[in-house]
């Protein structure tokens, strides 16, 4: 039984033995590779510094420049050769100064166009090598970074890319040539697997295996790892053989790059030199030596209790070692996205600052200076410099007062300017110096506060602006526009402008009482609504044979204007027309001249020349019958005579004798109509005169039909008349309305209803003012209104047949000859005569 007990007690422990061994080996090896996934990370990292260096490289301001100036066309002589000097010069600055302890990282750096050919200066070898190199291993229609791995004097090179673009094309590659045994020593070390462990580098695209000498190993890797994808892991090498022992490879990818670390040692390493199966097989045999001996239990039981002791530490050194490996992972991956928002920072403030400076040397037009906040110049563009005539080299750093120009505005204003601009956050300012030379100068200052990211103000950015020749050409213009307004305003005719749709735009008034409108009653109205009704046709067809002949003036054009208040006054029009370039009328600027009093002047003159006919024509009539009243007079003499004691005969002769004298005094006074003043002037009574001559008629007018009605006033003065001649005007008034009666009847008219229900006449009379006022008013068919400016012409008549046109014509000659006015009034039916006569005080 003690001997079962024992067996199973030893049968226990080998097997413990067995699985911790197992254990042992498995944390070490996980322990190994968490330590190589390390390694791999800090070769990572160090390729991606690497292109990080050159990323930062490509946003310098000497590439820029080299390829602005290729874009200028400059020679190398001139302007491109200096900028390429300078890139040489940026690329040697970064390759001196990136070092591991004391060695270089970079053997060099240059720029390779997109064919492969290097833009700076390398040596001859170098630059075949980058021929080659680009030809064979580089795909440039890929245009992006990457990292290449070759060996070249039994040393490997590790030749990182990172593409460049100019104003978003591509333009070529920046590459840096860096020697891997460098990184190699500094950055990996075999851990504690011995000096036999070896270390290499693998790149699937290419299947190469760097810095191994065994092409056969190489291929093996390239067999086994072309299409690995997971992160890490241990492949135990069968069926070949490096050295006289078994080998192990672990393989990690090295992260931002497409390539593996491999790492191969001994297969004993992790047992301690005695395989597991090994160790059972020596066990088993101590297991039979174990009955000879209780020490050797004793020291079994030891040696668990220490493998339990070792796998524990070798547990809780994994599980460091793999919070160790978290937080390295987040450390780098924070990093990362530092370094990403970095380099974004980067591109945008390197754009910013490029924009700006563009910017500010673009600016030509306007000055541009800064000042900090003590007042001091930071900056000076050179507008500035041509503006304040001073040169910046000599202007930078100074007080802002030692410029003529702001001691001319004075330091305390320029200080109450910039304390505005900082309250508000903009001034702007018109700085206005007059003068009696070139009539002053104008400048715009516009001042903003410049803050830092904590919101303080750290100065202030000054933008001024010449408008002196603005100001001078507004100042000429004013006193232009003044000078036409005033010529234009004191113009007795009416200036105005019309658009395409013939709406006036601007007008012109004068103060004339033959206007009664304003302009803001033309303004945006019609130019057809003032024109009267029956001459708008004849100007829109004068128009429009000037637009088909595209006329530029319209000139002595006469109409009617309709003036305000339902008045309307004689114009003469001038127009000039505007057209557009494909020549369609885009408007027209005319002067309208009053022509009201010329009109006057016109129809007196005519009203003069028809009377001076009709007087020729009474003198040749009163001439053809003068002579045979003269013979007929001499014969009734004659006849008289000889029967002087017939008195019937007599009578006879003196009847006919008395009628042939009425014959000649009707022909006399048809030759005074010309003629005032000849006959015998005598005081009388209108009212008498109106009575007489309506009581010589009445039988007349009682025939007809037709009631004369009188409404004198006893208030009516005597006053000196010729009698004969008033009774004779409104005797032809009476005869005038009994045959437009008449008219009328034959026509089919019966009544006339406008005083009564009767055909009526009625005369008033009535003093107002000193003067006297006599209105003739009958029910007839009246006067049309077209008519009533003519009536009063030699001539004219609205009688068909026997009508001469003389009898309105003689009265009102005879009323003026009384020192009287007459004139015709409308009315919706009937005539109505309006006569003004000035009384004569009796003496």
């Amino acid at each position: 039984m003690v001997i079962i007990l024992i067996l199973f007690y030893v049968g226990t422990l080998l097997v413990n033995n067995y699985n911790s061994r197992i254990q042992l080996i498995d944390a070490s090896r996980k322990r190994f590779v968490t330590v190589f996934e390390k390694q791999a990370m800090a070769m990572g990292y160090f390729f991606s510094e690497r292109e990080q260096d050159l990323v930062a490289l490509s946003g310098s301001r000497e590439i820029s420049t080299y390829f602005e100036n290729k874009a200028l066309g400059m020679s190398m002589q001139y302007g491109l050769g200096t900028s390429l000097l300078d890139m040489q010069h940026s690329f040697t600055t970064l390759a001196d100064s990136k070092k591991i302890g004391e060695v270089k990282i970079y053997n060099w750096i240059a720029f390779v166009q997109s064919d492969g050919t290097p833009v700076t200066t390398v040596s001859p070898q170098v630059k075949k090598n980058i021929q080659r190199r680009f030809q064979q291993n580089l795909s440039l229609a890929d245009n992006c970074m990457g990292t290449i791995l070759e060996k070249r004097n039994n040393t490997t090179h590790a030749v990182i890319t990172v593409p460049y673009f100019f104003k978003y094309r591509f333009m070529g590659y920046i590459v840096a040539d860096v020697t891997l045994e460098t990184a190699f020593h500094h950055l990996l070390d075999t851990w504690d697997v011995g000096d036999s462990s070896r270390i290499y580098l693998f790149c699937p695209k290419s299947k190469a295996l760097f810095m191994a000498e065994d092409p056969v190993f190489g291929k093996w890797v390239s067999e086994h790892l072309a299409h690995e994808k997971k992160r890490s892991g241990f492949i135990q090498l069968k069926g070949l053989e490096l050295g006289r022992e078994k080998q192990v490879l672990v393989f990690s990818r090295v992260v931002h790059t497409p390539f593996f670390l491999i790492h191969i040692f001994p297969d004993d390493k992790f047992s301690s030199g005695i395989n597991p199966r090994d160790a059972l097989l020596i066990m088993v045999l101590l297991f039979l030596l174990v009955f000879g001996s209780v020490g050797f239990l004793i020291h079994s039981n030891t040696q668990k209790q220490l493998l339990a002791g070792q796998v524990e530490a070798s547990r809780r050194n994994a599980r460091e070692f793999q919070q160790q490996n978290d937080i390295l992972f987040m450390e780098i991956a924070e990093r990362k996205k530092m370094e990403k928002a970095l380099e974004k920072a980067n591109r945008e403030l390197s754009q910013t600052s490029l924009t700006l400076n563009c910017i500010l040397k673009s600016a030509t037009e306007f000055a541009i200076a800064a000042i900090d906040s003590k007042s001091c110049i930071i900056h000076f563009n050179p507008a500035a410099e041509r503006l304040f005539q001073v040169k910046r080299e000599e202007i930078m750093g100074q007080h802002f007062s030692t410029l003529d120009f702001f001691s001319r505005v004075g330091n305390e204003q320029f200080y109450q300017i910039l304390d505005i601009a900082q309250k508000q956050g903009k001034f702007e300012y018109d700085l206005i110096w007059k003068n009696s030379v070139d009539g002053g100068q104008l400048f715009r200052l516009v001042v903003m506060p410049m803050h830092n990211d904590d919101g303080i103000n750290v100065g202030f950015i000054l933008f001024v602006v010449d408008n002196t020749t603005r100001y001078r050409s507004e100042e000429k213009l004013r006193l232009s526009e003044e000078r036409y307004r005033t010529l234009v305003e004191n113009m007795p005719d009416i200036v105005f402008s019309i658009d395409e749709n013939f709406l006036i735009t601007t007008v012109n008034i004068p103060n004339s009482p033959s206007y009664s409108l304003e302009a803001g009653d033309i303004v945006g109205r019609s130019f057809e609504q003032f024109i009267h009704e029956q001459d708008r046709k004849q100007l829109q067809k004068l128009t429009r044979s000037d637009f088909r002949e595209k006329k530029k003036y319209r000139r002595g054009v006469r109409f009617r204007f309709l003036s305000g208040a339902g008045k309307s006054s004689w114009v003469d029009l001038n127009l000039h027309y505007q057209y557009n370039n494909d020549g369609s009328f885009s408007g027209a600027n005319g002067v309208l001249t009053n022509i009201a009093e010329r009109k006057l002047l016109e129809a007196q003159l005519v009203r003069t020349e028809r009377l001076a006919a009709a007087g020729q024509l009474a003198a040749s009539i009163a001439h053809e019958i003068n002579s045979p009243l003269a013979g007929i007079s001499a014969l009734l003499a004659l006849v008289r005579k000889k029967n002087l004691n017939d008195k019937k005969a007599i009578e006879e002769i003196d009847l006919i004798r008395s009628a042939f004298e009425s014959i000649g005094s009707t022909v006399k006074k048809l030759l005074n109509l010309n003629r005032p003043g000849l006959d015998y002037m005598q005081r009388a009574n209108i009212n008498a005169i109106v009575h007489d001559t309506v009581k010589l008629s009445e039988a007349y007018l009682k025939k007809k039909g037709i009631i004369a009605r009188l409404e004198l006033s006893e208030c009516v003065p005597d006053f000196d008349c010729h009698p004969q001649d008033l009774g004779q005007v409104f005797l032809n008034f009476i005869n005038n309305t009994i045959e437009a009666v008449e008219s009328a009847r034959g026509a089919g008219g019966d009544k006339f209803e406008i005083l009564s229900c009767q055909n009526e006449i009625l005369i008033t009379t009535r003093v107002s003012a000193d003067k006297i006022f006599v209105d003739y008013v009958d029910t007839g068919p009246g006067i049309a209104p077209e008519d009533l400016d003519k009536i009063f012409d030699p001539f004219f008549t609205t009688k068909k047949q026997l009508g001469m046109g003389f009898g309105l014509s003689i009265c009102h000659e005879i009323i003026l000859r009384h020192n009287g006015t007459l004139r015709a009034l409308p009315r919706e039916n009937g005539a109505w005569f309006a006569m003004e006569f000035s009384p004569v005080r009796e003496v």
